[in-house]
């Protein structure tokens, strides 16, 4: 999904991809889950393509195993909150989009 948002062929062509991907899980009953979203661009994209769910740096860094819980607590507040910018770390974690 790198080069979602922009006004490029291989955009064009991701997008139609994902559309394909959407009417699929549509067609099966599944929720669909866009890994690796780094940027709200992309996020927009995939919300307008009727994504479910989306992974990615963009809703947190990746994290070490021991920093886990503390993240797991906090959760719910960084859901309403602001959210980190796209930058590494170690682990990525998941979010829902948000309207």
């Amino acid at each position: 999904v790198r080069d979602l948002g922009q006004d490029t062929q291989a955009a064009r062509e991701s997008q139609a991809i994902i559309m394909a991907s959407v009417l699929m899980a549509r067609a099966l009953d599944i929720e669909l889950l866009a890994e690796g979203v780094e940027t709200t661009e992309q996020e927009r994209a995939l919300r307008e393509a009727g994504c479910d769910l989306c992974q990615g740096w963009l809703y947190a860094r990746a994290l070490d195993p021991d920093d886990f819980d503390t993240f797991e607590q906090t959760w719910p507040a960084r859901l309403l909150g602001e959210r980190p910018g796209p930058t590494p770390a170690t682990a990525p974690a998941s979010g829902t989009l948000r309207d």
